[in-house]
C-alpha cells in the first residue's frame, strides 16, 4: 500500500472505487453521445460517423 494512502482504506480498493467510477462513466457517456452527434450534424457528416468517431475508430 502506498505511503500516501490512509491506513483505513479497505483492502478491496478497486471495488470501493467502483461505486464512484460507474456513475461518473455513465455521466460521461450521457454527455459524449449527444456531443458527438451534434458535431457530426454541424459538420454535415452522417450521424453514424459521429458515433464511430466517439469510439475512436476511423470511419
Amino acid at each position: 500500500m502506498p505511503k500516501s494512502m490512509p491506513k483505513s482504506m479497505p483492502k478491496s480498493l478497486p471495488m470501493s472505487l467502483l461505486r464512484y467510477d460507474l456513475p461518473a462513466s455513465f455521466v460521461v457517456f450521457l454527455i459524449s453521445v449527444p456531443l458527438s452527434l451534434g458535431v457530426a450534424a454541424a459538420s454535415g457528416a452522417p450521424l453514424i460517423a459521429g458515433l464511430v468517431g466517439r469510439l475512436g475508430l476511423t470511419p
